[in-house]
């Protein structure tokens, strides 16, 4: 690439000796010194301890199972549990809700866990997913079988047709229909096996799921990849988070498409896990458009301190462990296990409905009551309103996996179990609260934290020198969906030169990059 006269030139951001090569090189040649770069924001106070306890005895032995062994932090592996949990229950059970003259909703849960590169996402994933993984393949093996039983079927269904219409030529219409319907309904194809869908589209989950599980999860562990393509471009993130909302809200899946007709979609299920880097985070959660959409406060968000630095005792996988063979082998019981279906539909599911006790209905209308006192003007939570509106809700879900999870055949919610839901709920919010705090920016500053992310993550892999010089043109051409115009390129880059991230090289008009990216995430 041609260097332009406006580019920016910034060094290895995970480099600290070429950082103190740049600063001495500066010094040698009589350049002012180079001072630490300012935060784009104030600093994350520490999150409260994760409730680890309140997983119920099965979930939580594996839970600090793998986050002993895989040294990674205990919230991101409740997160990957409870998301594992969630796909497995969802399809059997709805929850019924005190309120509303008793709401039904389903119990799928939508997650969020933010965690930077090296805190061993794909390990705990790996560890705790490995049941989904196997069923998966189970599913496929025994469509392979069906596919080919079926495409006999289709073939035997077409002869019959071509012949029956062959006996009833020159007869009258109705005659002709008499003999068609006497050959049967067509067969009906098998379902596609696979359940676990990671960057895909909304159009191409609605489609998938008219010919696919009925229940599925979109789960990645590289949720840039989600946030990043064309399901959350700038064109489309309004529709996906629209889409995704209904989901989460159990409503049908309508669909109307030129060349392809019309469809209605019932008793379909999603349960929601990414797993995102920090800078992919705080730029994804701080769109103000999809906050105010409503997508953010359907999910429960953990973003832990990284361990890195402190993990000298464990060997990075999971190896043997009995509590986590135990969760994975409980975990395929329930998947395997039939879910109730619409009578008569294909694909179509039809969850039983678990209530609540009465001690455990007042308990979350109690909870409920209390987190509305503090959404008045002056309240506490007032800054996470979206998230406290819903959390009654979030709670109820927890309570219904963790105690399905234990006991599929479970009557109602008892007492035990809501209050394992409200000490987790209590958590999201106090998270959300605490990422709140720092989550309110101006747009400058909110811009200038996406140009970051992207120079470090995205650049690098486009630019033909390996990404040590930029331009404002490749910024507003290439860079973050929120930087389409020279205008707020320019913005951007003012931003991080005023806060010192970006430096003039004395003598130059290029600019030198030094020190780590800032993120509101610890």
């Amino acid at each position: 690439m041609a260097t332009n006269p406006k580019a920016l030139d910034f060094a290895d951001l995970d480099n600290d000796n070429v950082i103190r090569a740049a600063i001495g090189a500066a010094r040698a040649t009589n350049c002012h010194d180079i001072e630490p770069p300012r935060p784009l924001r104030r600093p994350l106070r520490e999150s409260d301890p994760y409730p680890v306890e309140s997983l119920g005895d099965g979930i939580r032995r594996a839970v600090e199972a793998v986050a002993n062994s895989v040294e990674a932090p205990v919230e991101i592996c409740a997160q990957s549990a409870l998301a594992n949990a969630a796909l497995a229950i969802q399809g059997h059970a709805n929850v019924v809700l005190p309120f509303g003259g008793g709401t039904v909703r389903p119990t799928s849960l939508f997650l969020v866990s933010v965690a930077a590169s090296g805190d061993r996402k794909s390990a705990v994933d790996g560890a705790l997913g490995w049941a989904i993984e196997k069923h998966e393949r189970n599913l496929a093996d025994a469509a392979s079988i069906a596919r080919a039983d079926y495409d006999n079927a289709m073939e035997g269904w077409n002869a019959s047709r071509m012949a029956a219409k062959q006996e009833a030529k020159g007869r009258n219409a109705s005659a002709i229909a008499a003999a068609l319907n006497d050959v049967g309904a067509q067969p009906m194809a098998p379902l596609d096996p696979m359940i676990i869908c990671s960057e895909p589209t909304l159009e191409g989950l609605q489609k998938y799921l008219a010919t696919g599980q009925p229940s599925v999860g979109l789960f990645s562990d590289e949720g840039g990849q989600f946030i990043g393509g064309f399901a959350m471009s700038k064109e489309n993130s309004l529709k996906t988070a629209a889409g995704l909302s209904k989901f989460w809200d159990g409503a049908a899946v309508r669909r109307m498409r030129a060349g392809e007709g019309s469809s209605l979609l019932l008793g379909r299920r999603v349960s929601f896990h990414l797993m995102v880097q920090p800078e992919a985070a705080n730029s994804w959660l701080g769109d103000p458009v999809l906050r105010d959409q409503g997508l953010f406060s359907r999910m429960l968000v953990a973003a832990p301190r990284s361990l890195a630095g402190t993990r000298f005792g464990g060997d990075t996988h999971s190896g043997n462990l009995p509590a986590v063979n135990a969760f994975g082998a409980r975990l395929l019981a329930i998947l395997e296990r039939p879910c109730p279906m619409a009578m008569g539909k294909v694909g179509e599911l039809a969850p039983r409905e678990v209530g609540l006790s009465h001690q455990a209905a007042g308990m979350l209308r109690g909870f409920n009551h209390a987190v509305e006192r503090e959404l008045a003007p002056a309240g506490t939570l007032r800054p996470v309103a979206p998230l406290a509106g819903k959390i009654h809700e979030h709670a109820a879900r927890l309570a219904v996996v963790m105690a399905l999870f234990d006991d599929l055949d479970v009557a109602e919610v008892d007492a035990a179990a809501m209050e394992r839901g409200i000490a987790l709920a209590k958590w999201y919010l106090g998270e959300a609260l605490r990422l709140a705090e720092v989550g309110i920016i101006s747009d400058d500053v909110r811009l200038g934290e996406s140009l970051l992310g992207w120079l470090r993550n995205a650049w690098p892999h486009l630019a033909t020198d390996g990404g040590k010089l930029v331009s404002p043109a490749d910024v507003y051409q290439r860079g973050p969906g929120a930087i389409r115009e020279k205008s707020v390129a320019m913005q951007a880059i003012n931003v991080l030169v005023d806060h010192g991230w970006l430096r003039q090289v004395e003598g130059s008009s290029l600019h030198r990059m030094h020190g780590r990216i800032p993120h509101p995430f610890p």
